[in-house]
């Protein structure tokens, strides 16, 4: 039977693969297949929220092993955009910095015996993020494949697509991470 924590097991795997991809032969192809596999890394983060809430498979393993995932995910993806000069290192860097103290702040918590869970900002956050992602994956395949090359308007639609990608995901990021810090003073 699968459990939650197999397909968080199984997104931590896509996210040091996905990366090493896109590193080691970058090619149409190369590039569709790194979609493919986050495509399907994304399913899995819905996919184990899903079981574990209609199921009763709710595990404190899970409540941090989950977002860490995503975190892994997204952060290899996003410092691998950057390695191939599509992301600068600043947007890349305020991600990350709010990932780490958020992470931080749960492991805090965790010691203290209490599981902080994702809040909704944190999910909205994940979603822009996700939305980058797949803006640039587009732009790769449009310049990997050069069918879009022929075509300049396509190209421009695609680098505001990836430009405006990472500025909401930066601007969300930095929202969400006020948002869970506000709420740890209250609690």
């Amino acid at each position: 039977m699968i459990t939650p924590n197999h397909l968080t097991a199984l997104r931590l795997f896509i996210a040091l693969v996905a990366p090493m991809v896109l590193i080691w032969n970058r090619s149409l192809g190369w590039d569709g297949f790194v979609i493919l596999i986050f495509t399907a890394a994304c399913i899995t983060d819905w996919w184990d929220g899903h079981l574990a809430r209609t199921k009763a498979m709710v595990t404190s393993l899970g409540k941090l092993a989950d977002p860490i995932a995503d975190k892994l995910l997204i952060m290899g993806l996003m410092l691998t955009f950057a390695y191939l000069g599509l992301y600068g290192y600043g947007w890349v860097f305020l991600i990350l910095l709010r990932e780490a103290t958020v992470t931080f702040a749960r492991l805090i918590y965790l010691k203290r015996g209490k599981v902080v869970p994702a809040e909704q900002a944190g999910k909205i956050k994940v979603g822009f993020q996700i939305g980058s992602i797949y803006a640039t994956l587009l732009l790769l395949i449009g310049l990997d494949g050069g069918f879009l090359v022929e075509s300049q308007m396509g190209l421009r639609v695609l680098f505001i697509l990836h430009y405006l990608g990472i500025f909401l995901a930066n601007v969300v990021t930095v929202f969400s991470g006020v948002r869970f810090f506000r709420g740890l003073a209250k609690s």
